[in-house]
């Protein structure tokens, strides 16, 4: 499966009879994607569009605004992650090696630890189709520059 969807999120401070009720009705559906509750500082992501010929357009990394876990907007982002981009690149040889052509975006977030330290969590949602955030990360970008 290569896609997972926003809906039944279950936001939790710990594991009580509910929770465990919610989840076994979860995982009688399908898998369940967990993830711990982290200080998060900004959102963001990168584009691809993996054309048939072969030939890859980056779109620029772009800053999500992101509410409740909802998207509501992006614009680009002046600097690039260099992890991100190692897992954009890694997402683009896989999907490549399934004869796959199309859009793809990589997103991931910046977080904040107890001690104040950051950290960057790359590739925390892979998406094989148009994203939202896809119209801002090509909208500065010359067509002329987009094959690499």
């Amino acid at each position: 499966d290569l896609c997972a969807s926003g809906q039944g999120r279950r936001l939790v401070e710990r594991w009580d009879d509910a929770t465990v009720a919610w989840s076994h009705r979860a995982l009688a559906v399908g898998a369940v994607h967990v993830l711990p509750v982290v200080d998060v500082v900004e959102e963001f992501s990168c584009h691809a569009f993996l054309w048939s010929s072969g030939e890859v357009s980056l779109g620029q990394h772009v800053l999500q605004s992101v509410t409740g876990g909802a998207w509501r907007a992006a614009v680009p982002r002046r600097e690039q992650i260099d992890a991100l981009n190692r897992v954009r690149d890694q997402v683009i040889a896989r999907l490549r090696s399934f004869g796959y052509f199309g859009p793809v975006g990589v997103d991931g977030f910046l977080w904040r630890d107890a001690e104040e330290a950051e950290h960057v969590a790359a590739g925390t949602d892979v998406n094989a189709r148009y994203t939202m955030s896809m119209g801002a990360a090509f909208a500065e970008v010359p067509l002329e520059s987009c094959a690499v």
